[in-house]
């Protein structure tokens, strides 16, 4: 099956970024595609969750149990930040990193990113993206999305911040890893 894609920047702009991030919602594919880019492009890679669990000494849903969401989500802008600084990387953000602490779109967040990355919004079909988070047992490392919101609810009404902080979009309905990585590739002259 074919990607959809959009390219959205031009090559210029595309060829320039040495770091990439990768978008999307929870459960897409951001980690194994992260992963599989660092060994094709052969440039470092990172997990902002594995960054603030690793720095914080504890796991995400431990840290949102005992200091809430909007601590989290300032630990996530001050890794983006850090990040921001380096010369070359792929990096995996978390499906809320463009929320702020009161749950709306992060303006100094959204800025970081079109400023310093060239920013790929991977995303599926939500029915299939809904199926493979039912599967997924996220339990014992990350906290439920957020209140008493519907995962429909977020998924809504965070695609419009990943469209408007997107260089280019990857559709990864059908696909696996290896093909998400060749499109990716394919698309932004990597």
């Amino acid at each position: 099956m074919d990607a959809v894609t959009e390219q959205i920047s031009t090559m210029d702009q595309q060829s320039s970024h040495k770091k990439i991030a990768l978008i999307g919602f929870r459960g897409v594919g951001k980690s194994s595609v992260g992963l599989s880019l660092r060994n094709k492009l052969r440039i470092p890679y990172l997990s902002m969750d594995d960054s603030i669990t690793r720095k914080a000494r504890t796991t995400i849903q431990e840290i949102v149990e005992e200091k809430g969401w909007p601590y989290f989500r300032e630990l996530e802008f001050k890794c983006l930040q850090r990040q921001s600084l380096r010369q070359k990387l792929i990096l995996d953000t978390g499906g809320g990193v463009l929320e702020d602490s009161n749950g709306d779109l992060s303006q100094k967040k959204l800025k970081l990113l079109k400023n310093n990355f060239f920013s790929i919004y991977l995303y599926m079909d939500d029915e299939l993206l809904l199926r493979r988070l039912q599967k997924i047992d996220y339990s014992h490392h990350r906290p439920a999305l957020s209140g008493s919101a519907s995962v429909q609810e977020i998924l809504s009404k965070r695609k419009p911040w990943y469209e408007e902080a997107m260089d280019i979009k990857v559709n990864c309905s059908g696909m696996n890893v290896a093909t998400t990585v060749r499109e990716i590739t394919r698309i932004a002259s990597l």
